[in-house]
């Protein structure tokens, strides 16, 4: 029988999750950006701001109880959407920020005994939240 997760391997599963967000690989490939894709590559970056803000809270977090942060590698399942249009990879980021909506509320639970997990995934929840309504309202608004 495999031990439960203790809560920084929670916190580690949550930190990669950030870490190899959409965005960041978006931004970290070096886009191409046009003055035309300018606007729609600016949300991008709002987004993977976010995401290595949301990694540093949690990589402190886990040194704070005495552990460490545990990248992985980056996913190249990303590879070759940073040449296209936003309104190409929009149906893609809105499904991957549900994805961590969920992943969030979940690893919330399972961190409730940690008021200090608890009350950081609760945060970074709701960020994950509104980025999920805002994007959400966008692509509605776009048709």
């Amino acid at each position: 029988m495999m031990d439960a997760p203790t809560i920084t391997d929670i916190l580690n599963e949550l930190l990669n999750l950030e870490l190899n967000s959409l965005p960041i690989r978006m931004i970290e490939s070096g886009a191409f950006i046009s003055a035309r894709l300018r606007t729609d590559f600016v949300h991008v970056t709002s987004m993977a701001k976010s995401a290595r803000t949301h990694a540093g809270a949690l990589a402190d977090l886990i040194q704070s109880l005495g552990d460490s942060p545990q990248p992985t590698p980056p996913s190249l399942d990303s590879a070759g959407y940073h040449f296209q249009e936003l309104a190409h990879v929009r149906a893609l980021l809105i499904s991957q920020q549900a994805q961590t909506v969920q992943k969030y509320q979940t690893a919330a639970q399972r961190v409730s005994k940690s008021p200090r997990a608890a009350a950081l995934l609760g945060a970074i929840l709701e960020d994950h939240r509104h980025t999920l309504a805002a994007w959400s309202a966008q692509k509605n608004a776009r048709g």
